[in-house]
């Protein structure tokens, strides 16, 4: 049986605030579930590109869901499959966001473009002045960062009430990412194990934004720590991703 299994990536595999970033378990984990034969990939909120410098040398996914599922790659970072958010959403959302004053991000040709801002947290990263400027290149989402849940819970009531014709959108923790409609990690995940002929999917996430990705799993993980919905979501919890891993590796 030739299984696949998708995986959230921030707060998941990834901590931000830990050292190492990444834990030392979770790549032999993955290299033992892929040398047996079965497909293992990221699936996230965050664009196609740019995360490959956290893990590159840990390990190497065979396919990203990127954007929510905007965006299906392969292991060589070819498009299997995407979906554009319409200009005129995109301008109006951008708009939105820049009252409230929340930094923004645009998922442009699979990267992380910065919306220009006083203050801006991320002054590494390329930055435009306007979505004007990304016009002509494949946009895939844009995500902003509140200052707190309730405050991303508004926004993202506000853009729904504006745009759900257009767009979906998702929180995720105090960020809000708004993706082409229809588009969600659940429906990319069918579309992943249709593309590579699996015959089981799992999944595990750790936030709102991972519970279309859960529901879809025919069995899913999430943590002990987790929001209650997605443990009522979730086939197991876990402590760690690499426990995961290897219940999948060793279930029949």
């Amino acid at each position: 049986m030739k299984k696949l299994f998708a995986s959230d990536f921030d707060n998941t595999l990834y901590f931000n605030s830990r050292n190492p970033r990444i834990a030392p378990e979770i790549a032999p984990a993955i290299h033992r579930f892929q040398k047996a034969g079965h497909l293992f990939g990221i699936c996230t909120g965050r664009p196609a590109f740019g995360m490959e410098e956290n893990y590159k040398d840990l390990f190497r996914p065979d396919f990203v869901i990127a954007s929510s599922g905007g965006v299906i790659i392969d292991a060589d970072g070819n498009r299997l499959y995407e979906k554009k958010v319409p200009f005129h959403a995109l301008k109006g959302i951008e708009e939105m966001g820049r009252e409230a004053k929340y930094f923004g991000a645009v998922h442009a040709n699979g990267r992380f473009v910065m919306l220009d801002a006083p203050g801006n947290p991320f002054p590494g990263l390329e930055s435009i002045h306007s979505v004007e400027e990304v016009r002509n290149v494949p946009v895939h989402g844009i995500s902003f960062m509140t200052n707190a849940e309730e405050e991303a819970e508004a926004l993202l009531s506000r853009i729904l009430s504006a745009y759900s014709e257009e767009i979906t959108a998702y929180r995720n923790r105090n960020a809000v990412d708004i993706v082409p409609k229809g588009c969600s990690k659940g429906k990319a995940l069918h579309m992943a194990a249709e593309i590579f002929q699996a015959d089981f999917c799992y999944g595990i996430g750790d936030s709102l934004n991972d519970l279309p990705l859960l529901e879809a799993a025919d069995c899913s993980f999430t943590f002990l720590n987790a929001p209650d919905q997605l443990k009522s979501a979730a086939s197991r919890l876990v402590e760690t991703a690499d426990e995961a891993f290897i219940f999948a590796l060793t279930a029949d």
